[in-house]
């Protein structure tokens, strides 16, 4: 049997160190839960100005919908067609506190084309809050 305390300056213990993988796991674990909260809402949109923006102090959002420069929709990043909003909107609810929606939509978007989104979000009962950019001056 090997004893360490015995053993000459020539032999060498070999073993594996795993501290050092460990601690690298760790720090990759800790990378990853940080990137995919800030990865949850990634649609690069041009958001219009208003004054609004900087009285709003909300807690977190439950849900967000967003409408892209090509009218497409999304909910909570997740791409919806309009027939199924509604029911997408309600798997997002809250029963045990009030759930608040976020409307995310393009300065590029017609007006008429956010209409059918704004009926869908208002039949699903649902308090609702649009996102703008601050420093715009209402006019």
């Amino acid at each position: 049997m090997f004893d360490p305390a015995n053993a000459d300056d020539d032999g060498f213990v070999a073993q594996i160190n795993i501290i050092p993988l460990v601690d690298v796991v760790l720090v990759l674990l800790i990378i990853f839960m940080v990137t995919t909260v800030f990865a949850r809402d990634n649609l690069k949109l041009d958001l219009p100005q208003g004054s609004r923006a900087e009285q709003m102090h909300q807690p977190p959002v439950e849900i967000t919908v967003s409408v892209d420069r090509q009218g497409a929709i999304y909910v909570n990043g997740r791409p919806t067609p309009l027939e199924h909003l509604q029911a997408r909107i309600q798997d997002y609810v809250n029963t045990n506190k009030n759930t608040t929606l976020v409307l995310r939509g393009d300065t590029a978007v017609i007006y008429g084309d956010m209409l059918p989104v704004l009926d869908k979000i208002s039949a699903s009962g649902v308090k609702l809050t649009l996102a703008l950019k601050p420093g715009g001056q209402v006019r």
